[in-house]
C-alpha cells in the first residue's frame, strides 16, 4: 500500500475519496486538523473515533452485518470512504447579519 487516498466513484458520490484502510483515513483527519489555521489540535484517539463512526467500506461486503468499521469483525485493511449527508452542502436556509450574530453573543449567559 502507498499513498492512502485516491479519487474514486462510489454509489453515493462521484467525488468520494477512497482511503486505503482505516489508518489512512485517520491520518487524513489528523492532517486536516494540522493544516487548519490557528492552534488546532486533534488527538489520534479522537480522530480514530471520528473515522470509525463516519466511514463505510468502500467496496460492498458480502456480510451486511459487518459493514461498519465499528464492528469487531471488520477487517481494518479494508478500503473505506467517509459517508456524508449531501444536505450538509446545501445553501443555508437562514443567514444572519453581523449585528444579529453579535446580539446572540451578547445574550449568552456567562457563568
Amino acid at each position: 500500500g502507498g499513498g492512502g487516498a485516491s479519487s474514486s466513484s462510489s454509489a453515493s458520490s462521484s467525488r468520494a475519496k477512497i482511503y486505503e484502510n482505516v489508518d489512512a483515513a485517520i491520518e487524513a483527519r489528523l492532517d486536516t486538523a494540522r493544516r487548519m489555521p490557528g492552534d488546532q489540535y486533534l488527538s489520534a484517539e479522537a480522530a480514530r473515533d471520528m473515522v470509525l463512526r463516519a466511514t463505510v467500506p468502500a467496496t460492498p461486503t458480502t456480510d451486511p452485518s459487518s459493514s461498519s468499521p465499528t464492528d469487531p469483525s471488520f477487517d481494518p485493511s479494508t478500503p473505506v470512504a467517509f459517508r456524508h449527508d449531501p444536505r450538509l452542502q446545501w445553501p443555508s436556509l437562514q443567514y444572519y447579519t453581523r449585528e444579529q450574530v453579535e446580539s446572540f453573543y451578547r445574550q449568552v449567559a456567562h457563568p
